[in-house]
Formats: C-alpha cells, sequence, structure tokens
C-alpha cells in the first residue's frame, strides 16, 4: 500500500500510543460517521527513535526527506543512520516533521479510542 493512499485523504490525525521499551509509535485518526470515516485510520511506526510531532490533530502527506532533514536528524543523534532506517516525512502545509523509524503500517480498524492497536502489531512492515 502506498503511504499516501485514499486512506489518509481528508483526515487528521493524533498521536495517541508511544511505547518507549519497543519504539512504537502511533498516529490514529479515529472514525468519524459524520465525515463518512466509518473506520479509524492507525499509522504505526516500529523503533521509531527520533519523533518531531505535534500533540494536536494534524492532516498530512508523507514526503520525501531532503539532505537538511536527513543531516538534522544525525546531528540530533550525533551518530551515522544504519541503512535500514527510514526518515519520514509528515508535511501539513508549509510544516514538515520527522520521524526516524525502521518502517510504517498503514491499518484501518474500527477499534475503540481507547484501545491501542499496537498491541495487535507484532511487527510493523
Amino acid at each position: 500500500m502506498s503511504l499516501n493512499s485514499q486512506l489518509l485523504s481528508g483526515r487528521s490525525f493524533k498521536l495517541v500510543d508511544f511505547k518507549m521499551t519497543h519504539g512504537k509509535l502511533l498516529l490514529r485518526s479515529p472514525m468519524d460517521l459524520d465525515r463518512g470515516f466509518k473506520n479509524n485510520i492507525d499509522i504505526a511506526f516500529k523503533l521509531a527513535f527520533y519523533i518531531e510531532l505535534p500533540l494536536i490533530p494534524f492532516a498530512f502527506y508523507f514526503d520525501t526527506p531532503v539532505l537538511e532533514e536527513e543531516q538534522k536528524i544525525k546531528d540530533c543523534l550525533g551518530l551515522h543512520l544504519y541503512p535500514e532506517t527510514n526518515i519520514y516525512v509528515l508535511a501539513s502545509g508549509k510544516l514538515r516533521y520527522l520521524v526516524a523509524a525502521r518502517g510504517v503500517s498503514i491499518e484501518e480498524n474500527d477499534l475503540e479510542l481507547s484501545e491501542s492497536s499496537l498491541k495487535h502489531w507484532g511487527d510493523c512492515e
């Protein structure tokens, strides 16, 4: 599935769960029947070790990191990125938020707002 699938279109996401010990990060756009969103959309990052996100809901699309963004993460962490590390840019208007992680998965579900899908995912793709 493309990271910029139609599942993301017109939806706002919020940070709802983070498992520090496993580096799992969950963003969710909740179902909203009034807007025609019949299910939650969950975006889970695996082995996230750099997170730069707002705590309020925001709409975004995935974009390609530029060299300055990659260097920013390297400078912040004081190390070279492992080859299997991905830098995800969540672009929202003129703002660009960064997540460095091993992988990401996108899932549609009907879980309760208080229920995290991270416990259902042993791994993110």
